[in-house]
């Protein structure tokens, strides 16, 4: 629709398979010319700042940033019940701090 974005942490975090040379490490300008809107965030410690929280939340902070931002034109509530609907009730606390957070940070 030409409404959408994608938020890449430039911040290189690697397989195990480009450790060992079997696969190539993309370079932020090769990730760049595949897409036509790019928001590059040089930010190491949104790993740490998931990590406060639960390493497994590090994408939904992520989503909440590009919320914070106005990338994503949904409402926060439309969010949230996303976040209720495809996980279990035992992981929406996390997943709703790691939300916050992201937004957060996108200040």
């Amino acid at each position: 629709s030409g409404k959408s974005y994608a938020i890449i942490n430039a911040y290189p975090i690697h397989t195990a398979t480009t450790l060992v040379g079997k696969e190539k490490y993309p370079s932020l300008e090769e990730i760049r010319n595949s897409l036509s809107k790019i928001c590059t965030v040089e930010m190491e410690n949104f790993q740490e700042e998931a990590d406060k929280i639960n390493p497994r939340t590090l994408g939904v902070l992520m989503l909440g940033f590009a919320y914070g931002k106005g990338l994503i034109p949904l409402k926060k509530e439309s969010i949230l019940d996303g976040i209720q609907e495809t996980l279990k009730p035992k992981l929406w606390e996390i997943n709703i701090k790691a939300l916050e957070r992201g937004i957060e940070l996108a200040k």
